[in-house]
């Protein structure tokens, strides 16, 4: 692992392609592994002991595949370790290069608002999972003028399903949620949920612009840029850009699946840029085409990369 090694971002499926596609704007050079785990979404709806299992297992492979930093870019994910206080640490043990640190996408959120928004009434829309643990409430709720939240547990499947083009499917079901009583005085609403970022403008339009909208997208990028500048992990090399150049147990593996990925991974050397989903997804399949011109590796069955 070094600086040159790529960053891992693991999503129940296509939200986390938000803070890959923000990750590759900011720091152009870095490489990224994505795992989104299409066959188990919506984690928003499976219960603590279900999500810790997907997510350890993912972490361990990412850390196998020596990413130096991993994002676990799903509110629902990073909820059921809060459960009981639960903790990282076996996770993080597996790791034998060192310690490898493990971002979410709550905390920078919570940083963010203590120091911008202290006299705002905060609202928060997030699935059933990531409300039930309190991972807002409890950080936010004597922090701010005010704090409310509302349940969506429907919204993250549409959009995964790929109706997010459905202007009046969304609409409606973003317009009910919004009417909630409990959300009437709210000044700034908190996207709980990395993808809602794909209907960021809607929901905006719904609140006829009189509402602040917040997403972690931007905020978590430029956590990670400033930690790897911290541990002096950055990307600096432009001769990287396009390969990668310090991972030969992915290099290996790619020769394998090159008849099917060809375009993809070989040519002049494997593309920097890996994007995996547990089950066969065409709305994840497309979105990593169109944002990052790559196809999409499909490993049902538990196959490791």
């Amino acid at each position: 692992m070094d600086r040159y090694s790529p960053i891992g971002i693991l999503d129940s499926g296509i939200g986390g392609l938000a803070i890959a596609k923000a990750l590759k704007e900011h720091l152009p050079l870095e490489s990224v592994i994505y795992y989104g785990d299409t066959k188990n979404f919506p984690y928003g709806e499976k219960k603590s002991d279900e999500i810790k299992g997907y997510v350890k297992k993912i972490l361990k492979m990412l850390i196998d595949k020596d990413c130096k930093l991993i994002i676990i870019a799903c509110n629902s994910a990073y909820s059921a370790f809060k459960i009981g206080q639960s903790k990282l640490d076996k996770v993080e043990s597996h790791n034998k290069m060192g310690y490898v640190p493990i971002l979410n996408i709550v905390d920078p959120m919570i940083e963010h608002v203590k120091k911008h928004c202290k006299n705002s009434n905060i609202g928060v829309i997030a699935t059933e999972r990531t409300i039930k643990s309190g991972i807002y409430k409890d950080l936010l709720y004597n922090n701010v003028l005010s704090f409310s939240e509302e349940v969506a547990p429907s919204l993250a499947s549409i959009i995964e399903k790929g109706y997010s083009h459905d202007i009046k499917l969304i609409r409606g079901s973003v317009e009910n949620h919004l009417k909630n009583p409990c959300l009437s005085m709210v000044d700034t609403l908190i996207l709980g949920c990395t993808h809602y970022y794909w209907i960021k403008d809607l929901i905006s339009d719904c609140c006829e612009k009189k509402i602040k909208i917040l997403d972690a997208v931007d905020i978590t990028v430029l956590k990670v840029k400033d930690l790897l500048i911290k541990k002096d992990m950055l990307n600096d090399n432009p001769s990287t850009d396009g390969v990668i150049t310090k991972s030969p147990s992915i290099h290996s593996k790619a020769k394998q699946v090159s008849k099917k990925y060809s375009k993809s991974f070989m040519g002049e050397g494997l593309h920097k840029d890996i994007f995996i989903s547990s089950r066969k997804s065409d709305n994840f399949a497309n979105m990593v085409k169109n944002f990052f011109g790559v196809k999409t590796i499909v490993l049902e069955n538990g196959a490791d990369l």
